[in-house]
């Protein structure tokens, strides 16, 4: 059985053990069972155009399968159909990255929603429809 953690604007939280993946004014993120937080790939993009659409000041960092976390947060640039591209404002350079599904874990530097700075979020690799 998996649990989900909804939480609303107030960042009161529900715990709820079904199949649901969408409700309408609330955050979803599924609980795994070592109370890890589990983001799908297409929550990831949504978060990420949400960030860059509300031109927040909101950094990103991320580690990709197999690799080390970045060296330093990215402001958001642009998120494409599969991808995004990064600044990295300390070193001046322009990040591409090409597939959002190569993320296995992200952190946000300040508060967003429902997600807390500098916790290690983990990407499923599964697409929830």
């Amino acid at each position: 059985m998996v649990c989900y953690r909804l939480a609303n604007p107030d960042f009161r939280h529900i715990f709820l053990c079904q199949d649901i993946y969408y409700l309408s004014g609330y955050a979803l993120m599924e609980m795994s069972a070592w109370g890890k937080k589990l983001i799908s790939v297409n929550e990831l993009k949504c978060l990420l155009i949400e960030i860059r659409e509300k031109q927040l000041d909101i950094c990103f960092r991320y580690r990709l399968l197999g690799e080390m976390w970045c060296d330093s947060f990215y402001r958001i640039l642009h998120v494409t159909d599969h991808g995004a591209i990064f600044i990295d404002e300390i070193k001046g350079q322009v990040v591409f990255l090409n597939s959002l599904f190569n993320i296995m874990q992200f952190e946000l530097d300040v508060r967003f929603q429902n997600f807390e700075p500098h916790y290690h979020y983990e990407v499923s690799p599964v697409v929830v429809y």
